[in-house]
């Protein structure tokens, strides 16, 4: 059965792909720059929020931790878009009936999957052992995270 060209399908297929690309760009940026945000130095108040805690080391591993716990939630609710996104790209892929973009989208879809459940609970659990630990000596839970 030759698929329907007339519908709108293909051009709400592309807008939802276009969405899930536009929002793994945008979360590449956030990711990014969380970190360079909660340096001590670019707070302008820094000084009377944290006063209590010390400038030189205490401060800085506060923010640091601030800024991975951030990029865990934004990296969970990411994944929830990914899935929601996915889902509807799915959904109008399988009314094309057309196997490329069916496969592809499958595929894509497959990974955020495999990214929800999996990549975000482990970088999260890792992440959460090696919050405070000293960058050297290497301990093996850093190792393990730098290396997945």
């Amino acid at each position: 059965m030759k698929p329907d060209t007339n519908d709108n399908s293909s051009d709400l297929l592309l807008w939802f792909l276009g969405a899930w690309f536009f929002l793994s760009v945008a979360m590449a940026y956030v990711a990014g720059s969380t970190f360079a945000t909660m340096k001590p130095e670019r707070l302008r108040q820094a000084n009377e929020v944290f006063s209590k805690l010390d400038a030189t080391q205490e401060r800085p591993l506060a923010l640091k931790y601030v800024a991975a716990e951030l990029n865990r939630r934004f990296f969970l609710h990411y994944g929830n878009a990914q899935l929601a996104l996915g889902l509807v790209a799915l959904i109008l892929a399988t009314r094309k009936r057309r196997r490329i973009p069916l496969f592809l989208v499958a595929l894509a879809f497959a990974l955020a999957v495999f990214f929800r459940f999996h990549l975000i609970a482990e970088a999260t659990s890792l992440g959460r052992s090696i919050d405070f630990l000293p960058k050297e000596p290497i301990t093996p839970e850093r190792a393990h995270f730098d290396s997945c």
